[in-house]
């Protein structure tokens, strides 16, 4: 796995922000995209870049744009999706910030309950003809104080990638499109 990366540096790093390590991640790719293996082809990654595509519109999770650079490539990256669950008061919880509130725990439960159902939903269901949901390439399930979730996934592009805020109705036909 280490010969996949330019340094050592690259393949020890971990996501900006999270204690989700790259080599994980390339790790999934690998084992699980096909398009990912025929993009890289021989080539070692030389950087790997993460930009937060929430835009706030995240209501338990953060969005993160992965970015994934070959050596002597033609300038054009490989992108997936990494989905980070949980909300900033919980993650400082985690990041070992000492936040001793019941509110806190409960709401670290939910948030730990939906992520869990989604990744398992995830696996279970992604190979079912016609259901239209990005493609899983690896989950991580959250354990409290031990490791935390996540969820790499296909990126849909800005033109298919969309969300709804949760405090507008949702018509049959926007779910289809």
């Amino acid at each position: 796995m280490e010969n996949l990366f330019t340094t050592n540096e690259l393949f020890i790093s971990t996501f900006n922000g999270t204690n989700t390590k790259v080599a994980w991640a390339i790790q999934c790719l690998v084992d699980n995209c096909r398009d990912f293996n025929d993009f890289r082809g021989n080539r070692k990654i030389s950087e790997v870049s993460t930009k937060n595509i929430s835009n706030l519109k995240g209501f338990t999770s953060r969005i993160l744009l992965v970015t994934i650079v070959f050596e002597g490539g033609n300038g054009v990256p490989f992108k997936c999706v990494m989905k980070l669950p949980g909300q900033s008061i919980v993650i400082e919880e985690e990041n070992g910030e000492d936040v001793e509130d019941e509110v806190v725990a409960v709401e670290r439960n939910l948030y730990m309950l939906v992520h869990n159902r989604e990744a398992m939903f995830l696996n279970k269901y992604q190979d079912i003809k016609g259901l239209r949901i990005p493609k899983c390439y690896g989950v991580k399930d959250w354990i409290n104080k031990k490791q935390e979730g996540a969820i790499l996934m296909n990126y849909l592009g800005d033109a298919m990638g969309s969300t709804f805020p949760y405090y507008n109705d949702i018509i049959l036909v926007a779910i289809q499109n």
